[in-house]
């Protein structure tokens, strides 16, 4: 009884296969045809998304949308096309759908405008992956445009992840030169012709050594009379978001001109007076 209970099983097993083995033979070659397909999507798209250089960044921010878009498409046709080989029909799936998506049509209102969104973004050049920018008080390098979202990353290593639905203004610091701003204080004891005479002199040959200067440096002059000394501008355009470290290298190199100069910076300290001998102590 138990063997013949047994052959049943098997029997049926194996009738269950012979009758499904061309449906789960198609099944695996989807399967292996959609795994390439993937991979070869993803490869193709990549070298494009390699791109460094400010004028390919927008190859780069194309070639991730597209590469996500064609995804989803792939995936979709690829289950699409093993559920026929298993006999399930489309229709009323899409019918149903239709119903379902007429029932949370408002809910769906959010995905499809952060899909018209992100190609807007990406079209409209607001900005490309790469670049520096500021959305709702967050600033950092964008790392992402996806179909739904952008990911930036700030200088800390934190990543905001933004609906692109919700970035209605944006601020690009890359699409423009950027001005290095130094200001130092020189005593005013110092001849202040001399010391911007001397500042301009120095500076003239930055360029050379800093490859991200595009204009400059400049010694705009005097901006202002402090407590303890003179207040001097210096300006320098940059390329897009390198003027910090212009702005670091031109505060050292003023520095040890001072210095090599012995040109005074003025710093707090207390003077004490005798008033009846009417002398510094």
């Amino acid at each position: 009884m138990n063997s013949l209970i047994f052959l049943t099983i098997w029997q049926d097993i194996g009738d269950f296969f012979i009758n499904r083995i061309t449906p789960l033979i198609v099944t695996g070659i989807i399967l292996l045809v959609l795994i390439i397909v993937l991979f070869i999507n993803r490869w193709f798209f990549s070298k494009y998304e390699k791109s460094k250089s400010f004028n390919q960044r927008k190859k780069a921010t194309i070639a991730r949308l597209l590469k996500s878009i064609f995804k989803v498409i792939f995936v979709f046709i690829g289950v699409a096309a093993i559920l026929s080989q298993w006999g399930i029909d489309l229709g009323p799936i899409i019918a149903g759908a239709g119903i379902i998506g007429l029932a949370v049509g408002f809910g769906a209102q959010t995905l499809v405008k952060d899909l018209i969104a992100g190609i807007s973004m990406v079209f409209d050049n607001q900005f490309d992956v790469g670049d520096v920018v500021e959305v709702r008080g967050f600033k950092g390098r964008v790392i992402e445009v996806g179909i739904r979202s952008t990911r930036i990353i700030n200088w800390k290593g934190s990543v905001a992840v933004f609906s692109n639905g919700t970035i209605d203004q944006s601020i690009n610091f890359s699409k423009n030169p950027s001005i290095a701003i130094v200001e130092v204080d020189v005593a005013y004891e110092e001849n202040i012709s001399k010391v911007i005479s001397l500042l301009d002199d120095k500076l003239r040959n930055m360029k050379e050594e800093f490859p991200q200067i595009i204009e400059g440096p400049n010694v705009l002059g005097v901006i202002s009379l402090g407590e303890s000394g003179v207040s001097i501008r210096i300006t320098s355009k940059t390329l897009p978001e390198e003027h910090y470290a212009v702005e670091r290298a031109i505060t050292k190199f003023v520095k040890e001109v001072f210095d090599d100069n012995n040109i005074e910076i003025p710093y707090n300290h207390l003077v004490v007076v005798d008033g009846k001998a009417n002398k510094k102590l």
